[in-house]
């Protein structure tokens, strides 16, 4: 195939990612948080292309936990999909996968914005310590922090929402 043809396909793609209803990794190659502190420039990334999870300077292919549908991951990032949002009824949503644990509730101080924490264990049985992130509605994941830690981790490229997780976690087969 000619490159001229190779580039008339990648431009029709990307038309058709940006008006269709596909995970948002197939418009970036990748999700990336970065460190609040300006002195700080290490970031937290994950490259849809290759695969590869990055969390400051130890790089390896994201980890997948659970099965596909839990949209499960445990490098770089723990985090999974919630298998619904929190609503007036439910306040609080719980869920676990293998031996990590999952609870989302809505921001009080935001629309449409949720916390969420993420709890488990060492292969030693060590708890893990407590992650937290603010997921939004509209735009995923948008910071994360580890419970007793003061760096705080915000999204400044690309975007990881429940439905890229579920696809990315499927690519991990």
């Amino acid at each position: 195939m000619d490159s001229q043809l190779q580039r008339q396909i990648v431009v029709a793609a990307l038309a058709l990612a940006s008006c269709s209803s596909t995970p948002s990794w197939d418009r970036g190659p990748e999700f990336v948080l970065c460190n609040d502190n300006p002195a700080n420039h290490y970031t937290i990334r994950i490259n849809y292309q290759d695969l590869m999870g990055i969390y400051e300077d130890y790089g390896m292919r994201v980890r997948a936990c659970g099965d596909v549908e839990s949209g499960c991951i445990n490098h770089p990032l723990l985090i999974s999909t919630a298998p619904r949002l929190p609503s007036g009824s439910a306040p609080i949503v719980r869920w676990s996968v293998q031996d990590y644990r999952f609870t989302m509730q809505r921001d009080l101080g935001s629309v449409g914005q949720y916390l969420i924490v993420a709890e488990g264990r060492h292969s030693d049985g060590t708890p893990t310590g407590r992650r937290l992130y603010v997921y939004d509605a509209g735009n995923g994941l948008i910071s994360y922090r580890a419970e007793g830690v003061t760096q705080v981790w915000t999204r400044c490229a690309g975007r990881l929402t429940f439905d890229d997780l579920r696809a990315l976690r499927a690519r991990l087969q």
